[in-house]
């Protein structure tokens, strides 16, 4: 599986899952994630260090971004999955050598990848996107 990078889109800053449950039903969440994957990252495989519950959606027109699923994954692909805040944080450059490792990607490859994601949030960003997380319910269904 290749790894992509998943730009959130602006009207959906700040809005995660583990900002919208309790700190109990977020470690449930979590733990059950990781253990769905046998305490791997799903992306390259590592099972070295923390994992991280990435959040995965779909965006449906015309403004939904629904919740499908939960994915673990190591420290190092989620920095990749969420490129903009690496930028951010001053981390692009490790993000970047990880993508092209990961994927086998040279150079050229990981720039494209990068101006794609870009050309994609800049289009979802003309949307103000609703969450629809009535897949956490599922999820969470069946506990305290």
């Amino acid at each position: 599986m290749n790894l992509t990078i998943e730009l959130v889109p602006r009207s959906s800053w700040g809005n995660n899952v583990r900002s919208m449950i309790t700190a109990m039903e977020w470690d449930i969440v979590r733990h059950e994630c990781y253990r769905r994957a046998g305490y791997e990252c799903e992306i390259c495989g590592s099972s070295v260090g923390r994992l991280h519950c990435h959040e995965v959606f779909d965006f449906e027109p015309p403004d939904q971004q629904v919740l499908i699923r939960f994915r673990a994954l190591c420290e190092q692909c989620h920095e990749v999955k969420h490129f903009g805040r690496a930028s951010i944080m001053n981390r692009e450059e490790a993000a970047k050598i990880w993508l092209a490792h990961v994927n086998c990607w040279n150079d050229h490859e990981v720039k494209e990848h990068i101006l794609e994601a870009f050309m994609e949030w800049h289009h979802r960003n003309r949307i103000h996107w609703k969450l629809d997380l009535s897949y956490l319910h599922k999820f969470m269904k069946g506990t305290p």
